[in-house]
């Protein structure tokens, strides 16, 4: 994908930012599943398989996640 051309609703993410930004997701949805397994008092996993957890997890909060993590990045960088 050639950023120049990115018309969204922010500027296009370097590189860095992406893995950055990958990473933190990947955390959250780590954390989400540990959430759950103090609820439910056992892994999780025990129930179901760990990717449906983490789809339940990008279904139900990547949206609002990646829209406060731009946020909080165009905090860090003006435009």
């Amino acid at each position: 994908m050639n950023n120049q051309n990115f018309d969204g609703p922010s500027e296009a993410y370097s590189e860095h930012e992406l893995r950055e930004s990958a990473q933190a997701e990947r955390e959250e949805m780590l954390k989400y599943k540990w959430y759950l397994g103090e609820k439910l008092g056992h892994d999780p996993e025990n129930d179901r398989p760990a990717w449906e957890i983490f789809a339940e997890w990008v279904a139900r909060h990547a949206a609002g996640f990646r829209k406060n993590w731009d946020a909080q990045r165009r905090e860090r960088v003006p435009l």
